[in-house]
């Protein structure tokens, strides 16, 4: 197992470190920090970007422990990526779409992040390799077997990973079906995901709708991707009432998720005329139809 010395040091950690503390003020310093969460919770932030490696440097423990310190440092955590090419288009290979972690502070630390950066760091590399653990998808998850009927692909930020994974397959199979991409991002100059693809299958017509929400953008005004889509209330109600359509969702449950199916409720309850509660088990429905499946986090 590897330890994941970059994580963030909790409550528990320090009264473990405190133990085999060298210093009796320090494991004095760690309990007090410890016992009270409010406490815990501002040392925390007043030292922020702070890790298992950091407490350890500002605490030593006694070179007798160094066992015992092995034992309490956290197992690193799988980072779970979505692939976001098909094997039909290359089966020879993996795309991942990665959001590189490089937090600035205040106060003039970064925090980098472990896996992102790793990944980053082999760019280039002609010998460069990876471990990887491939978890199968949800087999709902998936573009529909009908290739005439509609998608419509919701996202925001790397969340449109699987979303291309999508354009792919259907790409490769030569699909007939209309395409809809939401997508939402900050700034079109840095985080517009493989515009140029996009902006391709646009030109020759794979692509039917593409529309994007920029929450950040000095010429643009500040939409998210909910916007976005309340926006074609008409080409969505049209889409999932009429023709079938399969809507998929990938991003922060919190907004992304959230905001999508309110986005949704009201053009449910505008277009059919009826209440919140017909909305609800409306996409109850198509849930339950697995023509709207997410997969967010959050």
């Amino acid at each position: 197992n590897l330890l994941d010395l970059k994580a963030i040091p909790n409550k528990q950690f320090l009264v473990n470190l405190a133990v085999i503390a060298e210093n009796p003020e320090h494991a004095a310093k760690m309990k007090q920090i410890a016992e009270d969460a409010s406490t815990f919770k501002k040392w925390i932030s007043d030292n922020l970007p702070l890790s298992i490696v950091d407490v350890i440097d500002m605490f030593p423990p006694k070179a007798s422990e160094f066992g015992r310190l092995m034992e309490i440092i956290p197992v690193i955590k799988p980072r779970p990526y979505s692939i976001s090419s098909s094997p039909k288009m290359d089966p020879t290979s993996v795309h991942l779409c990665v959001g590189v972690v490089e937090d600035k502070h205040q106060n003039g630390k970064v925090y980098r992040g472990v896996s992102s950066s790793y990944l980053k760091s082999l760019i280039g590399k002609d010998d460069a390799s990876v471990n990887v653990f491939v978890e199968p998808a949800d087999e709902a998850f998936d573009v529909p077997t009908d290739d005439s009927k509609p998608i419509i692909l919701i996202s925001a930020g790397t969340g449109f990973a699987p979303m291309r994974s999508f354009l792919q397959e259907r790409k490769a199979r030569n699909a007939p079906g209309p395409i809809y991409v939401f997508f939402g991002c900050r700034d079109e100059e840095l985080d517009l995901l493989y515009r140029d693809e996009l902006a391709e299958y646009q030109e020759e017509g794979f692509l039917t709708g593409w529309f994007v929400g920029y929450s950040r953008s000095s010429k643009f005004p500040k939409e998210y991707v909910q916007e976005k889509i309340k926006q074609q209330a008409d080409l969505i109600w049209d889409a999932i009432e009429n023709k079938g359509a399969h809507l998929y969702v990938c991003g922060s449950g919190s907004r992304v998720g959230a905001g999508t199916r309110d986005a949704l409720i009201k053009i449910i309850c505008e277009k059919s005329g009826k209440n919140e509660d017909f909305a609800s088990e409306y996409i109850e429905k198509l849930e339950n139809a697995g023509r709207y499946e997410q997969d967010v986090w959050g």
